[in-house]
């Protein structure tokens, strides 16, 4: 357990169950787990040998560029064929949370945005294209339905 110090009180409070109370130029030793937490909030490590190196899990890389925005595109497709609760919010959005659990890797609502844009345009472009299909009525005034 690394020692750290802080240059002032500080409590970090862990949603994993850890609460560190820091004071003021005091070494604390902090749990691996809250290792990155503690660094955040500007925790220094008292003993250069107690650094924790941020080890990345192979296979786990995020994707990037074309591929990351492919992966997203997919898995709203995804959300949208399946329709369950829970998969979009109450203003009609893909939920963040649910994308993230099957991309494996975290979106921000940017990156939701700008392709929920492209997807939405696509499936309207997909569906005004079914008004030259014969027996298929969008329902508009002075045509039939049925």
């Amino acid at each position: 357990m690394p020692l750290m110090t802080m240059n002032r009180d500080f409590i970090i409070k862990s949603t994993i169950g850890p609460v560190i109370r820091f004071e003021k130029d005091i070494a604390k030793g902090v749990p691996a787990s809250l290792y990155q937490e503690a660094l955040k909030y500007g925790a220094q490590v008292v003993n250069e040998e107690d650094k924790i190196e941020q080890v990345n899990k192979p296979g786990k890389e995020t994707p990037q560029g074309q591929e990351r925005y492919d992966k997203i595109k997919q898995a709203i497709q995804q959300l949208l064929v399946r329709n369950e609760r829970g998969d979009f919010t109450g203003s009609g959005l893909p939920a963040i949370p649910v994308l993230d659990k099957l991309l494996g890797f975290t979106i921000d609502a940017s990156e939701r945005k700008q392709v929920w844009e492209v997807v939405q345009l696509e499936n309207s472009d997909a569906l005004s294209s079914n008004d030259d299909i014969p027996g298929v009525s969008t329902g508009v005034e002075g045509e039939a339905v049925g």
